[in-house]
């Protein structure tokens, strides 16, 4: 579920993930312009929010509760990020009106250099699908892992 909130000159913008009733890990994002305008006021929000893109900073809670049907442990935060549908659940490398490459492979590239023999079979339990396709085209362009 994603949507935003706002209140005044600011917003909220969020995504969240359930399963079944019980919301087990959000996401929060604010735009540029609103974390300067909260610094501005002397709210303490970097250690919370951190810059994602040129024009955003993001908040992620309960991470490796998203990513895994598994409990993980010392594990990469790109390869646990990777894992969760915060990376973009659509499988393939390109799409879209503009034939972009797809979020899941922008994200996928900056890993595919960590990934070994343990990281692999993790990937394979991976609650987002699209991660869990890559894992397995990973794993047969790449046996000798």
């Amino acid at each position: 579920m994603e949507g935003s909130y706002g209140r005044g000159y600011t917003a909220l913008f969020y995504e969240s993930i359930y399963k079944g009733r019980e919301l087990i890990s959000y996401k929060l994002v604010l735009k540029k312009q609103d974390y300067l305008l909260l610094k501005y006021l002397n709210i303490n929000i970097e250690k919370f929010f951190k810059k994602s893109y040129v024009d955003s900073y993001t908040f992620y809670y309960n991470l490796k509760e998203a990513s895994s049907y598994q409990t993980i442990k010392n594990i990469d935060s790109d390869i646990l990020f990777y894992m969760s549908p915060y990376s973009g659940i659509q499988y393939g490398c390109r799409g879209g009106f503009g034939n972009l490459i797809l979020g899941n492979r922008c994200h996928y590239k900056k890993i595919a250099s960590k990934i070994n023999k343990e990281n692999l079979f993790v990937l394979f339990t991976s609650i987002n699908p699209a991660s869990q396709l890559t894992a397995i085209e990973h794993y047969y362009k790449n046996k000798k892992i």
